[in-house]
């Protein structure tokens, strides 16, 4: 706000004043924002949160672990507002944790997306019959909670499976480098 006074009554000086100011402590966003900048404010003040318990379908929160711009607080704060929501952290990843970790981002959202098996819409049948008006999770539930859960250990899998198979391949690699370092000195005959 000085910055603002400034540049209103202080003419250009008071200006320049505003665009070091602001320079120093606007976000990229905001400073690339040109004319849109009070657009901007106005996303990002706005709360939003009393419209988050009317969020009827069910919804996964990515979140990246150290977004510094909207911290992880506030993605438990909005898991928590909404009524069928699943949040899953992604480790080393900032505010924008899709481009971070673009591959694992895919995969948990394809995991998510992806129709629940028949044990698990077995299994959330049964809950939902036996539950009538409470909570609804349980096993076999098909929750966003549920399946972001799932798509968290599916991907943690996936990339546990992926690091032991190169892990192989270099074993594998290894010996190949071996066997032929081997063939050519016994090739090459005694010296």
């Amino acid at each position: 706000k000085i910055g603002k006074y400034a540049a209103r009554f202080l003419g250009p000086p008071g200006r320049r004043l505003r665009a070091l100011l602001v320079g120093r402590a606007g976000s990229a966003d905001y400073l690339a924002a040109g004319a849109m900048q009070p657009t901007l404010v106005k996303l990002v003040n706005a709360d939003l949160r009393p419209f988050m318990p009317g969020i009827a379908v069910p919804t996964l929160l990515v979140w990246g672990s150290e977004d510094t711009d909207t911290p992880l607080a506030a993605a438990r704060e909005m898991e928590r507002l909404i009524p069928d929501a699943g949040l899953v952290s992604l480790e080393g990843a900032g505010h924008y944790s899709y481009l971070d970790q673009p591959a694992r981002f895919a995969r948990i959202v394809s995991h998510f997306l992806a129709p629940p098996s028949a044990a698990a819409q077995e299994g959330a049948a049964r809950v939902a019959t036996s539950t009538v008006g409470g909570d609804r999770s349980g096993p076999g539930s098909s929750s966003p909670a549920d399946r972001a859960d799932r798509a968290d250990r599916a991907d943690r899998a996936d990339r546990a499976d992926r690091a032991e198979q190169a892990e192989q391949a270099d074993r594998v690699e290894q010996a190949e480098q071996a066997d032929r370092a081997e063939r050519a000195e016994r090739e090459a005959g005694p010296r």
